[in-house]
């Protein structure tokens, strides 16, 4: 069978999977060619987070946005995509077959989001002044339902004070666990060599800073300002089984795409869904309906750290 992706495709297709997001930029993911016009998309365990994300839960966010990025690479070369979740069920760690289907026109809007895939990186940085725009909220809302997941916003000042409070008191638990610091320590503070984790020439942010408690520098990086005006939105899922875990990474990566076509910053809030206890107090903060996902902060770009490095494809 000839295929209709040439070598040079099938290899930009796998970059473009390549620069999804993940816990500590540890790139949790093993992505194949798998045969003609074909690839997979399988969990590294040897790169996951047991203390932070014992149940791998956050690994499947990250392998779900690698493959929305492959899905957007095929589209933008006006193919369709076929995508069959979880394929193997005596194989865990299977978690996608992506196959490259017959002839179909690119949307404006799939194109822009492919073509923003090679500049997304998370920006760490404090934002600049300025909300974002109701229109532009109802639009990455839009992305996230688009993959079977939905964005909260927290809009008011109660919400915020009490989510705000949650983050401060998941980060102490975490900073009192011996085992999460020595995860940490192992995957953030890299020298300019790596190619993983988190370099330490990224921003620290100061210790009043609400939505940023983590200094993942070593103590190396700059000092920055406190970020007091970002806009914080919690992705989630109808429910919390694997399945919604890889729709939600999809949705994850097309957020945080469309945050990037409109030139806004957008960053992870992290210890809120790593600590369990402090999860399901989130939750019922959201209505107890929603299982969250992610915690994002997003607003206008103030400056900007360094991409995070990838592993050669």
């Amino acid at each position: 069978m000839t295929s209709v992706l040439s070598p040079e495709a099938v290899h930009e297709v796998l970059v473009a999977g390549s620069r999804a997001p993940s816990g500590h930029n540890t790139q949790p993911w093993i992505l194949r060619a798998d045969g003609p016009d074909g690839f997979e998309v399988r969990g590294d365990p040897a790169r996951a987070l047991p203390v932070a994300d014992p149940e791998h839960r956050a690994l499947r966010l990250a392998c779900g946005a690698a493959l929305a990025g492959m899905r957007l690479a095929v589209r933008a070369r006006e193919r369709r995509t076929h995508v069959r979740l979880l394929p193997d069920p005596d194989d865990p760690w299977a978690f996608a077959r992506l196959r490259v289907g017959s002839p179909l026109p690119c949307a404006p809007a799939e194109r822009a989001l492919a073509g923003a895939i090679g500049h997304r990186h998370t920006h760490r940085r404090a934002f600049g002044e300025g909300e974002v725009r109701p229109a532009l909220r109802a639009e990455l809302r839009r992305a996230a339902e688009a993959e079977r997941s939905w964005l909260y916003w927290i809009e008011t000042s109660g919400e915020r004070d009490a989510v705000a409070a949650l983050v401060a008191e998941a980060a102490r638990t975490q900073d009192a666990d011996p085992a999460w610091r020595a995860e940490q320590r192992a995957w953030t503070g890299r020298g300019q060599d790596a190619l993983d984790g988190v370099p330490a020439t990224v921003s620290r942010p100061p210790r009043d800073d609400p939505w940023r408690v983590r200094d993942l520098t070593g103590g190396a990086g700059d000092p920055d300002r406190p970020d007091r005006h970002a806009t914080i939105g919690v992705l989630a899922t109808a429910h919390d089984l694997p399945l919604a875990h890889l729709q939600a990474g999809q949705a994850l990566q097309r957020v945080l795409l469309t945050a990037t076509v409109h030139g806004l910053g957008a960053s992870f809030v992290a210890p809120p869904v790593e600590v369990a206890p402090i999860r399901d107090r989130l939750r019922t903060l959201l209505g107890g309906a929603l299982w969250p996902q992610a915690v994002l902060r997003l607003g206008p770009k103030a400056g900007d750290d360094p991409p995070s490095p990838r592993r050669p494809m």
